[in-house]
């Protein structure tokens, strides 16, 4: 499957991040799709399928394990935190609750594309 048919979803309450990281997935050939909360985020997953979710780990109505929770229920959508410390054991919490990875934001694009590139490169199932 081409990844231009692929969609990520950014969920991102910060506008200025949302769209940096936007033009970073769009970039790599995914579709973005905008959330700005967890409730936003399960509407989504409700209705689309979904190749990559970024999260920030914070957002005004929960947190990345609330995300990481809603994205494991059906397809098992890969979850990327963004933190602002970004530390070994926010890391490391973030890895034990089934995250693909956590990377400090804002994201550099080299870091971005790294993580892009290893997402699967097929339209998950439903």
């Amino acid at each position: 499957m081409e990844p231009r048919f692929l969609k990520a979803l950014i969920a991102h309450s910060d506008p200025i991040e949302l769209a940096a990281i936007s033009r970073l997935v769009e970039q790599s050939g995914f579709q973005p799709v905008h959330a700005r909360t967890v409730s936003e985020i399960r509407s989504v997953l409700a209705k689309q399928k979904l190749s990559l979710i970024f999260c920030d780990s914070d957002l005004p109505d929960g947190t990345f394990r609330d995300v990481l929770q809603a994205a494991q229920r059906g397809s098992r959508v890969p979850v990327v935190v963004g933190s602002r410390t970004g530390g070994w054991e926010e890391y490391c919490k973030a890895l034990h609750h089934g995250a693909f990875d956590l990377v400090p934001t804002p994201c550099g694009a080299e870091e971005m594309r790294r993580i892009l590139n290893q997402v699967p490169r097929s339209l998950p199932g439903k």
